[in-house]
C-alpha cells in the first residue's frame, strides 16, 4: 500500500497527491457496502478496514492506494488500537 498526501495549494480546487509512504505492509478487509442515489445517478459504496502499523503523521486528509490493483481508498477514520501506538485500524471507502 502507498499512502499519499495532498500537496496542492489552498487556491486549487482539485487535489494533487504525492506519495508520503510506499510499500506499507497492510491487510485490507472489506466490511460492508451498498448503493446510494446521488442526484439521478446510482453511486456504489464499499467500506473497508485497513490494518497497518502506527504512523504518527497519518491523517484523514490522505488517501491509500493498493499497490496490487491500484485501488484508491479515502480515509474516513483512524483508530489507534488500545492507545499503544503500535498499529492502526483505518476505516476507508474505495474511490470509484
Amino acid at each position: 500500500m502507498t499512502i499519499k498526501q495532498d500537496t496542492s495549494t489552498d487556491d486549487t480546487v482539485d487535489p494533487s497527491y504525492t506519495a508520503l509512504l510506499s510499500a506499507v505492509p497492510c491487510n485490507i478487509v472489506p466490511v460492508g457496502g451498498g448503493e446510494r442515489y446521488q442526484g439521478k445517478q446510482l453511486r456504489a459504496e464499499t467500506d473497508f478496514i485497513i490494518e497497518t502499523r502506527f504512523y504518527s503523521n497519518l491523517t484523514t486528509q490522505m488517501i491509500c492506494v493498493n499497490d496490487v490493483d491500484s485501488t484508491e481508498y479515502t480515509i474516513k477514520r483512524i483508530h489507534n488500537v488500545n492507545g499503544r501506538s503500535r498499529y492502526f485500524l483505518i476505516e476507508a471507502e474505495s474511490v470509484t
